[in-house]
This record gives C-alpha cells, structure tokens and sequence, in this order.
C-alpha cells in the first residue's frame, strides 16, 4: 500500500539508517553514512515534509519504501526526487519502481519542465 507520508517519521528514519548501512555502505564510507543519519532524524523528515511531497509503502504496518519529490531549490519549473530507500529484503521486487512511479505522477513532477 502507497501512502502520502504523514506521521511515522521514527519508522521512515528507521528504514533510511538500516538501507543506509547495509546497502549503501557499499558505495559510500562509514563517516559519509553517519553523518547522513545524524542529518535524517525524524524531527528533519517532518520539518522537510512541509516543502517536499513523501510517500512510503507498507507491508502490514511495517514501512518498507520511502521516497520524496520537491521542488528543485524553491524552484517551480524544476523538481528533485530525494530519499528513495527499500528496505534491503525488498529489494528487486520492483518494490521501488513503483514509489518512482508515483513520484512521476506527482503534482511537483508534473508541473516541472527539468526533473
């Protein structure tokens, strides 16, 4: 189930950490990671939510995707897509295409010449 993001910022934070060191580890050092956790509290992702559009997908009430789209530095021509994480026991089921997808559909996508 895809949903808008609205109050579970620990379980978002949570998921972010935990893909973070264990999948992008492989791409990132550790004190790049670290410092990306400090930054990715749950009191950020519900500062940031008032400028970003979020979604997250669930199995059960467990979060198991993540991903935003916001307008590129206040712009509104242009759009980012930000924080796409899958849990990594979800990923390559196609899991994560379909947060892009809707991403792709959003109002911030859309109306954006350059994304």
């Amino acid at each position: 189930m895809i949903r808008e993001f609205k109050e579970d910022a620990i379980g978002v934070s949570a998921l972010i950490a935990r893909t973070l060191g264990e999948t992008n580890i492989r791409d990132y050092t550790e004190e790049f990671i670290e410092n990306d956790v400090k930054i990715l509290t749950p009191e950020y992702l519900i500062q940031n939510s008032y400028c970003t559009h979020s979604y997250d997908v669930c199995d059960e009430d467990k979060i198991i995707v993540c991903g935003s789209i916001g307008p590129y530095w206040g712009k509104e021509d242009e759009s980012s897509l930000l924080r796409i994480f899958v849990l990594p026991e979800y990923q390559g089921q196609g899991i994560g295409r379909k947060i892009i997808e809707t991403l792709e559909n959003d109002d911030y996508y859309m109306r954006a010449k350059k994304n």
